[in-house]
C-alpha cells in the first residue's frame, strides 16, 4: 500500500515539473527539488533512529515496539503536513475538458498509457532517453536496495550501516544543487554520463571493499551523484515530452522507475549464487551504467526538445 502511494504521487509530482519551471530552470528546480527532499527525510530518519536507540526519552524499554511505531506514524504525519502547501498554494494546469470524465477512470488510464506508449515513438530521443533511463535506473535501483544487505553480509555493524544511509541522505543535499549547478554549465546529459561514469568507479570499489570505513567512503561517493542522476533524468525527459500531455507520458516515466531495480537484484543475486561470491554480484551492477550510458549518449537533446515543442497539444 505504502509504494502504491508513493508511486501514484510522484507520476502527478513529476508531472508539474514542467509546469512550474521555465525551460531554463527546469533542471536546477529538480535537483534542489530532490536535495530538499534528501535534507527532509534524512532529518526525520535522524530522529526515529535517536528515538529508536534511546526509548527512555518517551517512557519506553528496550522490548518495547512502541518506538518503531512512532516511528512508522511520524512518516504519515510527516507526508501530510509538507504535501498541504502543494494542495493549497499551487495553481494546478487546467484539464483540457473538465466535462469529459471517463466512467470507468482506471480503465480509461490504462487505455491511454497504452495509447502514450505507442505515441512515444513519435518521439524517438524521448523514447532512446526512456530506454536509457529504464538502464541505468536499474543499475540505481539496485544499488539502493542491495547496499544495506552487501554490507550486513560483510559483518559491518548495523549502526555502521545506519550511520552510511545516513551520511547518504545528508551528503545528498550540496550533492544534488551542485549537479544542478554542473547540469547548467556543461548540460544534464553529459552530467547525467558523469554521475554514470562514478557509478561504475563505485561499483569497482564496492566489490573490493573489507574495511567499515571502506563503507563510509562508497556511501559518500554515492551520495554525490545519487540525487544528481535521478533529478536530472527527470528533468531532462521533461524537457522532451510534450507540455500538455505531461502526465500521461510521466506515467510512462513512473512505470519505468518502478521496473528499474527488478533486473539488477536478479543479476546480482544469480551471479552471487553461482560464483559463490557476492563481490562479483555488486561488480557486475556496473553493466546497467555502462549500457545505460551508451544508450543515453545517442540521444539528441536538441531534436527531442524540438519534436515536443511541435506537438499540437502543447498550450
Amino acid at each position: 500500500l505504502a509504494n502504491f502511494g508513493a508511486a501514484g504521487t510522484m507520476v502527478f509530482y513529476d508531472a508539474l515539473l514542467p509546469h512550474v519551471a521555465r525551460d531554463d530552470e527546469v533542471d536546477r528546480l529538480s535537483t534542489s527539488a530532490y536535495a530538499i527532499g534528501y535534507l527532509g527525510g534524512g532529518l526525520l530518519l535522524l530522529v526515529q533512529l535517536l528515538v529508536i536507540r534511546n526509548p527512555g526519552w518517551i517512557g519506553a524499554d528496550e522490548s518495547s515496539t512502541l518506538p518503531v511505531r512512532l516511528a512508522l506514524l511520524s512518516v504519515a504525519v510527516w507526508w501530510l503536513i509538507f504535501a498541504l502547501p502543494l494542495f493549497r498554494l499551487l495553481r494546478e494546469p487546467p484539464r483540457a475538458d473538465p466535462a469529459a470524465a471517463p466512467a470507468h477512470p482506471v480503465l480509461a488510464g490504462l487505455r491511454r498509457l497504452g495509447r502514450t506508449a505507442r505515441e512515444l515513438r513519435r518521439y524517438r530521443h524521448a523514447l532512446l532517453m526512456l530506454l536509457a533511463f529504464l538502464v541505468y535506473g536499474d543499475g540505481i535501483g539496485t544499488v539502493f536496495r542491495m547496499a544495506a544487505r552487501y554490507s550486513d553480509e560483510l559483518g559491518f555493524a548495523t549502526a555502521s550501516i545506519l550511520a552510511a544511509l545516513l551520511l547518504t541522505q545528508f551528503v545528498g543535499v550540496p550533492a544534488a544543487v551542485g549537479c544542478g549547478w554542473i547540469a547548467s554549465r556543461v548540460g544534464p546529459k553529459r552530467t547525467i554520463l558523469g554521475t554514470l561514469a562514478v557509478y561504475v568507479v563505485a561499483c569497482g570499489l564496492a566489490s573490493q571493499m573489507r574495511e567499515e570505513w571502506h563503507l563510509f567512503v562508497l556511501a559518500g561517493l554515492v551520495a554525490l551523484v545519487q540525487g544528481g542522476a535521478q533529478a536530472l533524468s527527470r528533468s531532462l525527459f521533461a524537457s522532451m515530452v510534450p507540455r500538455a500531455r505531461s502526465a500521461e507520458f510521466f506515467g510512462l516515466f513512473a512505470v519505468c522507475d518502478r521496473v528499474a531495480g527488478v533486473l539488477g537484484p536478479l543479476l546480482f543475486a544469480e551471479l552471487s549464487d553461482t560464483t559463490g561470491s557476492t563481490r562479483i554480484g555488486v561488480a557486475s551492477v556496473a553493466v546497467f551504467f555502462v549500457a545505460g550510458a551508451v544508450l543515453l549518449a545517442r540521444v539528441d537533446v536538441n531534436a527531442g526538445r524540438q519534436a515536443a515543442k511541435q506537438d499540437p497539444g502543447v498550450n
